[in-house]
């Protein structure tokens, strides 16, 4: 299992890289307070262009971003 910071440096570093295609992230039912940020700080989620949404079993939503370039 990775530790959430590390997640969030990977996200980081591949996308400066040029490396991100597309983003696929599972939304799951959960209070966790305010929550935690899926992104480091950056402008990484402003280049995010959503194509999906679907709706899985168990209440998780899942949600399909295509990177722009």
């Amino acid at each position: 299992m990775l530790y959430w910071p590390v997640v969030q440096l990977l996200i980081a570093r591949f996308s400066w890289g040029g490396l991100v295609d597309e983003l696929i992230v599972n939304v799951e039912p959960a209070v966790l307070g305010h929550g935690i940020p899926l992104f480091a700080s950056g402008d990484f989620e402003k280049r995010l262009e959503r194509v999906a949404i679907q709706e899985l079993p168990e209440g998780i939503v899942q949600l399909r971003y295509r990177v722009k370039k």
